[in-house]
């Protein structure tokens, strides 16, 4: 969006409320999304609006002009506190008697600091005091308008923030609604490769039992022949599902991976149980070795709702002869983490 062109002019304009609803519409807008000129307008906004104030006073602001200011201005706090202080300037003025010997030229100076030469007829210990508490009075009262002036400008950029166009809104209902489609499409891809290493499971257990069942009927010559057969044409990857060590491991069967040199990757299925995995940001997973505890492979998931599987690709390189433990461990608030629970295989050659 292009910046509109403000000047004293405009800005004069602008406070008075003459100025066309179209351009203070685009001034506005341009206050959000613009730093330098929000920093800009304001400069330029506060020292017009110093110029107005004293033109009221000393009465050079008269006709509709004017009664636009009392309406408008006067309604903010800060601009009658200007106004009252510019008005004891002013009178102050009026009421100093400037010694006729000393010329101080006062044109081109603004009308409240035409008061301040009031002070060289006095002693200088005394114009020293007055000096230092005139100072402290203006840096108190400016201190004073500008805080009141951020606050108000921060309201007004609040207030702002509803009133974007229609097709903004418009846009970010689109972007909110797109990504939680690619989310869904995500959480249901991920569902279909799980059946399909399942289905996959199930129809590598069917095929082993059809050849023990038709090796039993045929001769040795045949079973050996259907042996290499299928073991030529064996899935590549394996799946194993796994659940839980109880608190009671002793009492529980170890779930044994046949593994041989035809499979080139394990697909682990670790069930969560009752585990609500929307609870944790996402899971660590840790495949050490039972003997030695050693590190095998480290796996970071994330999580998502209504997870019940946690999926696991590992290359059956890793995998030696010997019994594995699988620590699981929940994510949460920015990197800490918890148990969650622990699983068991053993690896074992197909024989």
């Amino acid at each position: 969006m292009e910046n509109p062109v403000i000047n004293e002019d405009v800005i004069r304009k602008y406070l008075l409320g003459e100025l066309p609803d179209s351009e203070r519409e685009q001034i506005e807008m341009c206050l959000l999304v613009n730093d330098e000129f929000f920093h800009n307008l304001t400069t330029l906004e506060e020292m017009v609006e110093d110029e107005l104030i004293d033109q009221y006073v000393s009465g050079e602001l008269a006709g509709g002009e004017r009664k636009k200011f009392e309406q408008r201005l006067l309604s903010s706090p800060e601009c009658r506190e200007k106004l009252y202080l510019a008005r004891d300037l002013n009178e102050y003025e009026s009421a100093t008697v400037v010694d006729s010997q000393v010329n101080v030229p006062t044109h081109g100076f603004p009308t409240r600091w035409r008061a301040l030469f009031a002070f060289r007829n006095l002693s200088s210990p005394l114009v020293g005091v007055l000096c230092v508490l005139l100072i402290a009075i203006v840096s108190v009262a400016w201190l004073f308008f500008r805080t009141r002036q951020l606050e108000a400008e921060l309201g007004r950029l609040l207030t702002g923030q509803q009133s974007f166009p229609p097709e903004v809104r418009e846009l970010t209902e689109q972007l909110n609604q797109l990504r939680a489609r690619n989310e869904e499409l995500a959480a249901k891809l991920r569902d279909s490769e799980a059946g399909r290493a399942h289905a996959e499971q199930e129809a590598a257990s069917l095929a082993s039992a059809g050849r023990q069942s038709r090796g039993t009927s045929d001769s040795n010559g045949r079973t050996a022949s259907n042996n290499a057969a299928s073991s030529r044409t064996g899935p590549s990857v394996i799946p194993l599902v796994l659940s839980m060590v109880s608190r009671s491991p002793e009492n529980e069967p170890v779930k044994v991976l046949n593994l041989s040199p035809k499979v080139s990757r394990v697909q682990l299925y670790l069930n969560l149980e009752d585990i609500d995995s929307t609870d944790y940001d996402g899971f660590q997973i840790e495949l050490k070795k039972r003997r030695d505890e050693t590190l095998v492979r480290r796996i970071s998931a994330r999580s998502r709702a209504r997870q019940k599987q946690l999926v696991v690709q590992l290359p059956s390189k890793l995998l030696a002869e010997g019994e594995y433990v699988i620590e699981l461990n929940g994510l949460f608030n920015r990197g800490q983490s918890e148990p969650v629970g622990t699983y068991s295989f053993r690896v074992a050659p197909q024989k």
